[in-house]
């Protein structure tokens, strides 16, 4: 029996990593011969390696290899829009995590070991069941894109973009809302938005809770330059920071207003935003459209170079795949909203940190639709600093939870849920857009403390339970295979090169203690602050770049130390090797920190061709706004 899952675990953990390889690189062959090539190549490579390392137990390894092929062709006919390798690539990776959470469970019931060793084991079981099915998820929503044979197009545009029908042609108003921000930025976007190829449309510039009068007052004469119909409110104090602002001027917003459109005051709109957007809203059951974000004054920064990829890949797959089904988020710029529909539901949520993506699932439960567009319509900043991207990513992740714990009796089955509109597959999808991050960040803690008292009690007890070879590479392949998940999707779909890829999975990969961070902070509450991301531009030293990442710093060396104390205790077959494992990949996410930071540091003091202008009034502005 032990062979059998050893042999499973190798099969499957090589057969994974070969299909994830071969996923992001050349075509996707799914015909002919090159389909039975496929097969061969993935499930063959895995099999080779299995009868090597498991001492080639024909029958057993013989019985697995059938039980998965047999599995994958029944399976196949269900997902008949992916092409074959990218089927295989989700169809394998899914066996694995099962195959990896079958043999821990067997290797914690029959190891011979002490039984404080047995329930650590037992609370590592534990936890990789109950997280199995958000991972499997996760893995299909970050993979589909680069697994698709197409998309549909949910959302129609008029084909004569600049000349749209009288009848699709309703009032918009474009909302601008400001904080602290430099007033060239937020010049520029209003001078990009006075070029939109449309006429029937205002812009309403809402500056809130700004004290410094060198940055408001700027813009407000440059609104009076641009006409009338720009309209420029300045609020001393106003709460709910940006969901405060909106709300502010949907109050103050005509009757004749259909539309409202939000940008962001870094964000510069291309002339085509409203004209080839507006059509999509004859259809009355069309809430919102939200188009790709996207980013300029990137190139020539490594760092700002791997943000930009990183940023890239949840529009290029995440976004497009809840679109398909109908769970479509706004993402807080570049979006359009009927303006009857947002009044309906109460208008934008000032006691959320993602106000934007709240109020999508307040419009799918009144009966509502959205669509995601993946176009570029408009592009904003980067943080220059890696503590402004971090700041950033932490509201990202701490709003949705705050979601989860404000809207989960809507995705309870119909029997208990709360009223509304919300299909299975739509309460499926919201409840893991904001639940994900609490169980990642919960199981995270779980087993990285586990793991360490697991490492410990390992190497200060006697000689325990061996490990085999075959479960060892396994574990291994299909680990590495995880930290890849996002190779294929910005290899195939948002076409990075082989460097550019690397950069963003190492800042996927820096950001591990910001998602854990922001995730366990929504289990303690519900209210939270808006952190801003400022616009202007850093000033970093090294000193404050390692000092802004001490704390990842400190857990990066201290897992490795912990690593390599197990590595040296350790002698072939020994389970200290998969705890030191776990610890050695924990140490990279958490040094990748440090070396992001540095990374920005020199981008800052370098000079970059087509980089952000350097402004002259930079004051100190505070970076959070109370709710």
């Amino acid at each position: 029996m032990s062979q059998l899952f050893d042999s499973a675990l190798v099969l499957l953990g090589v057969a994974d990593l070969i299909a994830r390889l071969r996923l992001g690189t050349g075509a996707a062959p799914w015909t002919g011969r090159a389909a039975t090539g496929e097969w061969i190549i993935v499930y063959g490579g895995g099999l080779g390696a299995a009868a090597l390392l498991a001492g080639a137990p024909w029958v057993g390894l013989s019985a697995v290899a059938v039980a998965c092929l047999t599995l994958s062709l029944a399976c196949r006919r269900i997902f008949g829009f992916l092409h074959l390798r990218g089927y295989l690539s989700l169809i394998v990776t899914a066996q694995f995590r099962v195959a990896a959470v079958a043999w821990l469970a067997y290797f914690t019931a029959t190891a011979e070991i002490q039984p404080f060793g047995r329930a650590l084991l037992g609370v590592l079981t534990t936890v990789a069941v109950l997280v199995l099915p958000i991972q499997l998820l996760d893995n299909f929503l970050l993979q589909e894109a680069a697994c698709r044979t197409g998309w549909p197009e949910p959302a129609p545009r008029p084909s004569a973009p600049s000349s749209p029908a009288p009848a699709l042609r309703p009032r918009v108003s474009v909302q601008v809302p400001c904080y602290a921000e430099p007033p060239d930025v937020v010049i520029a976007t209003l001078d990009h938005l006075a070029r939109l190829a449309y006429d029937n449309y205002e812009v309403v510039v809402i500056d809130n809770n700004t004290a410094d009068e060198a940055l408001w007052r700027p813009v407000e004469a440059h609104c009076d330059r641009l006409g009338s119909r720009f309209r420029f409110f300045h609020v001393p104090r106003l709460a709910g920071a940006k969901a405060g602002a909106l709300n502010f001027a949907l109050a103050r917003t005509g009757a004749d207003v259909e539309l409202i459109a939000v940008v962001d005051a870094d964000y510069q709109a291309e002339p085509g935003f409203l004209a080839e957007l507006v059509g999509t809203f004859a259809d009355e059951q069309v809430a919102f459209v939200q188009t790709s974000h996207d980013y300029r004054d990137w190139t020539g920064s490594p760092y700002l170079t791997g943000c930009y990829w990183e940023y890239r890949a949840m529009y290029g797959g995440y976004m497009r795949s809840r679109s398909q089904r109908r769970t479509a988020l706004t993402t807080g710029t570049m979006c359009l909203i009927r303006r009857s529909a947002l009044d309906q539901v109460g208008g934008w949520a000032a006691w959320c940190c993602t106000e934007d993506s709240e109020l999508s699932v307040r419009l799918h439960a009144a009966g509502y639709h959205g669509w995601y567009v993946h176009h570029t319509y408009g592009r904003g900043v980067v943080p220059d600093e890696f503590a402004g991207y971090r700041r950033q990513r932490h509201r990202w992740i701490y709003g949705p939870t705050q979601e989860f714990r404000r809207h989960w009796r809507l995705f309870l089955p119909a029997r208990w849920a709360a009223p509304s509109a919300l299909t299975g597959t739509q309460k499926i999808l919201f409840a893991h857009h904001g639940l994900r991050e609490l169980v990642t960040a919960a199981a995270t803690l779980a087993v990285t403390a586990t793991t360490v008292a697991l490492t410990v009690f390992l190497a200060l007890s006697s000689p325990g339970p061996r490990v085999s070879p075959a479960a060892q590479v396994g574990l291994a392949a299909g680990a590495l295979s995880g930290m890849l998940v996002l190779w294929p999707l910005l290899r195939r779909v948002v076409g990075c090169s082989r460097t550019e890829t690397t950069r963003a999975i190492v800042c996927r990969m820096a950001l591990l203690h910001t998602r854990l961070s922001a995730g366990l902070a929504g289990w303690r509450s519900t209210s939270g602050t808006f952190r801003r991301t400022s616009k202007f531009p850093a000033s970093s030293t090294w000193r404050k770049a390692l000092t802004d990442t001490t704390r990842e710093a400190l857990r990066g060396v201290a897992a490795l130390g912990l690593a390599g104390w197990a590595l040296a205790e350790s002698s072939p077959g020994s389970p200290l090797l998969l705890p030191a494992g776990y610890l050695v990949i924990r140490s990279a996410c958490w040094l990748a920190a440090p070396a992001l930071s540095l990374s920005a540091d020199r981008s800052l003091r370098a000079a970059r061709p087509g980089g952000r202008a350097q402004h002259a009034h930079s004051p100190r502005v505070p970076r959070t706004v109370r709710r």
